[in-house]
């Protein structure tokens, strides 16, 4: 069993993670116990959990170094993100159903300083078809530099998404 330790960034109360490998035959069992307490919430199942553990870890790893890099330059570029894990650009496994899940996702990996799910909503909302083909509702008001410039913040991202996860399977390869 494995314990992270979280901070809710809206309670501001420790969450801890647990990581428990159990019997097929008692899964529905601990699964019902679990939904009986209502400070506990299920965040993942199944048989490829590391797999998850890596996803999870790399999608953090990318947000912090994009920000560090200073590629986020307005609270929207985080919409581009959303947008390109839900067109499973990432990862088949990241799948946002609305903006608030998405910020809940990014506080559970450890994630601050946020953009607001208002801002989420808006900017999501402005974008039509599939990365790379997006189509953005205030393209008319914008020059192509600009539109270029979102469509990049995936491309860095994904890039910075998947040489961390090359490391992180490498490092698992190696032990």
């Amino acid at each position: 069993m494995r314990v992270h330790t979280h901070t809710s960034h809206k309670t501001k109360e420790k969450l801890k993670e647990i990581k428990l490998r159990i019997k097929d035959s008692a899964f529905q069992t601990i699964l019902d116990f679990i939904r009986l307490c209502p400070a506990a919430e299920v965040i993942g199942t199944g048989d490829n959990m590391d797999i998850k553990d890596n996803t999870d870890r790399s999608f953090a790893c990318s947000v912090i170094e994009l920000k560090a890099r200073n590629v986020f330059i307005t609270p929207a570029d985080y919409a581009y993100i959303m947008k390109a894990a839900n067109d499973e650009v990432f990862a088949k496994s990241l799948f946002f159903l609305t903006p608030s899940e998405f910020i809940g996702y990014l506080e559970l990996l450890g994630l601050n300083d946020l953009v607001s799910r208002s801002t989420l909503y808006k900017y999501v909302g402005n974008i039509s078809g599939k990365y790379p083909n997006w189509v953005f509702a205030d393209s008319d008001k914008i020059n192509q530099y600009e539109i270029l410039r979102r469509k990049n913040i995936v491309v860095q991202f994904l890039s910075a998404f998947l040489k961390e996860n090359r490391r992180l399977a490498d490092a698992q390869t190696d032990k």
